[in-house]
């Protein structure tokens, strides 16, 4: 990584809050290009999903798509769950609801969740 935790924090302590937001905007915007994230939402579910996607050699599925978020290529559908580790390196304390879980056939074959380090490398998969 070019900075340290540190010298990251010394440059955001020089934004004002709205630069500071621009720069998330931008981030945000040239994530969206790269096709990591699909939205302006927290970019964890979205990254996630790049990440398995890619690990299949395939693209996410789109945003509406209820029940999985990526096809692989012999069909597999996967539900994936991410979240990312806090500042104090703590696990998070839960990965958001599956819905529709009892539903026949059932929408996804197999489901893989994501453990994020703060600098969104995977910790746990």
């Amino acid at each position: 990584m070019p900075f340290s935790d540190d010298e990251f924090r010394d440059l955001f302590a020089r934004l004002t809050n709205a630069e500071l937001l621009e720069l998330w905007a931008a981030v945000m915007a040239e994530m969206n290009a790269r096709g990591m994230v699909r939205s302006d939402n927290n970019p964890i579910g979205d990254y996630c999903e790049f990440l398995v996607a890619a690990h299949f050699g395939v693209a996410p599925e789109g945003n509406s798509n209820a029940g999985y978020d990526v096809v692989g290529p012999d069909g597999t559908k996967v539900q994936v769950k991410g979240r990312r580790l806090n500042v104090r390196g703590k696990k998070p304390p839960h990965f958001s609801g599956v819905r529709k879980l009892d539903e026949e056939p059932p929408r996804f074959d197999f489901l893989i969740g994501l453990i994020l380090n703060r600098d969104f490398t995977v910790a746990e998969a």
